[in-house]
């Protein structure tokens, strides 16, 4: 709170007329030196816990950004060592696209303060506002972002609060949308330092409910995984252009967040064209079971560099489909080849070069094939594979030219099958389970549940199960579905018998002896 400098009526800090007598509100703090060095200059904003203004160092002439706890919390013990937990957190973090904080200290009325880099730049909020930002954008962002707290991670703190509002982005070196990540006030130490005492306490909420995790809206002790979710939710509003849970009422967003599916992004917004591999990324960061989501920023870094290696614009993929089929085949070998060699490079740029160069060689070694007359012996003929027969054969010198109108159309595939298509490789591939079974769902509510391969599905379900309880009724699926490629994970849960009484490996079957030698011999008379 302040007073009217007219009539002493008490306005607050973002008043900009008195309410009593109408004369302009005047920030006293503007015009003062807090610190000895700093002369406040203009206020900027005033958030849940403080004023921001914009300062200059009264001895280097350089602008930044001084925050100063609200006045009517100066006195409470526990704002106030919020407060010092940011500046602590703070002196931890040193990375590009997070604010620096360089100075923390005491004003005259005893007031806090922190001093940190003056950011001339916008909020994610005002860009987001804009409509949907493209795609290409969007990712660049989330990159930063996710880099940004997997240092803050690494070092020991947790956001918990991270927003657009708290995202600014700004302009450096030539380079425009660069992120800073603000406001690390109700940041979690999970390292206090020496003699401190740790703040968080189960039981009680932080955040903002739009961008809440589920283990935050239930007041459980969070990690990481948290920021990883508001990331998730921030970069579902950035592609789409809202949020997935939008409500007048912050009880009931909580609420969904606790319990509701995200919608998919085509529903939300027919308008806006997001590759299956890209909204799988972005749903996983958003599971309401931790245990589910991504393990680390760095996960879910990987996760977006792989959607969009299976997005390539159209032009590119083009100049691939229209290369010989030996020159793509070689090529393909030879890209292969490299990624074992090399690793799985994380540039993109790097993964194009190596694509390139491999399709270099690919038809160089065509053209020097082709160029040789080759020798086929009429046993090695015979032997060919079909597929070489039709690849290799031509046509005799009699046979009639077809034409341009002869030849048939090329086959077109729509949106809705590459989609159908990407999601059936997501479900039968890989062993991220919740991953599969999101796409299975997905396949089953666009009624292509017979693209779902059930049995390796099923497989998967039963190695990663907890239980025997759980083991029984997977062993069971298995029985009814009949396959006998079954028979290997169920022969696995007996593990290696050495003798009568020595067993390696295997699983707890205490609970299900009968029904699991009853799959295993119903699928081995199928086999």
């Amino acid at each position: 709170m302040a007073s009217c400098t007219a009539c002493s009526w008490q306005v607050d800090l973002e008043d900009t007329f008195c309410a009593r007598c109408g004369a302009p509100v005047i920030d006293p703090l503007i015009g003062i030196v807090v610190g000895e060095r700093y002369r406040i200059v203009s206020r900027l904003g005033v958030g849940g816990m403080g004023a921001v203004y914009r300062a200059e160092h009264t001895m280097m002439r350089r602008d930044l950004a001084i925050k100063v706890l609200l006045p009517e919390l100066s006195g409470r013990d526990e704002f106030a060592r919020r407060f010092e937990r940011e500046a602590e957190s703070a002196s931890r973090l040193g990375h590009p696209n997070i604010i620096t904080v360089t100075d923390f200290g005491r004003m005259p009325d005893g007031s806090l303060f922190l001093a940190m880099e003056y950011l001339g730049g916008v909020s994610l909020t005002s860009v987001i506002s804009e409509g949907p930002v493209p795609r290409p954008r969007a990712l660049g962002i989330i990159r930063q972002i996710l880099r940004a707290l997997d240092h803050a991670h690494a070092a020991g703190v947790i956001h918990r609060d991270l927003k657009p509002d708290n995202i600014m982005l700004v302009e450096r070196d030539g380079h425009h949308d660069v992120v800073k990540i603000l406001d690390f006030g109700i940041a979690k130490v999970t390292e206090p330092l020496s003699g401190q005492q740790a703040l968080t306490q189960a039981g009680v909420i932080f955040g903002t409910p739009e961008y809440l995790s589920p283990e935050q809206a239930l007041g459980e002790v969070v990690d990481g995984r948290a920021d990883l979710y508001a990331a998730g939710v921030i970069l579902y509003e950035m592609l789409v252009g809202r949020r997935p849970f939008e409500s007048d009422d912050k009880v009931k967003i909580i609420s969904m967040h606790l319990s509701h599916a995200p919608p998919r992004m085509r529903d939300v917004n027919p308008t806006v064209d997001v590759p299956p591999a890209l909204e799988q990324a972005v749903l996983q960061a958003m599971e309401k079971h931790r245990e589910h989501r991504f393990a680390t920023a760095t996960a879910f870094l990987q996760a977006l560099e792989d959607a969009e290696l299976g997005s390539e614009p159209v032009a590119e993929q083009d100049a691939w489909a229209t290369a010989p089929h030996d020159a793509r085949t070689t090529a393909a070998n030879a890209a292969a080849w490299l990624a074992r060699t090399t690793g799985r490079l994380g540039d993109r740029r790097w993964r194009r070069a190596w694509t390139a160069m491999a399709l270099v060689v690919g038809v160089a070694v065509t053209v020097a094939v082709f160029r040789k007359p080759r020798r086929f012996s009429a046993a090695t003929h015979a032997a060919a594979p079909a597929s070489v027969h039709a690849t290799t054969a031509r046509p005799p010198a009699s046979a009639p030219s077809l034409g341009p109108e002869a030849m048939p159309p090329p086959l077109s595939r729509t949106a809705a099958e590459e989609e159908v298509d990407q999601l059936a490789r997501t479900a039968n591939e890989g062993s991220d389970l919740p991953r599969r079974l999101r796409a299975a769902a997905k396949l089953e509510e666009m009624g292509n549940r017979d693209r779902i391969d059930q049995v390796s599905l099923t497989i998967l379900e039963l190695k990663q199960a907890r239980t025997c309880e759980q083991r029984k009724s997977y062993v069971e699926k298995l029985r009814a579905m009949g396959d006998p490629r079954a028979l290997p994970a169920l022969r696995g849960l007996h593990g290696l018998r050495l003798g009568r009484l020595v067993r390696v490996g295997g699983a707890n079957t205490g609970c299900m002896k009968k029904e699991l030698a009853a799959a295993i011999k119903t699928l081995e008379s199928k086999s």
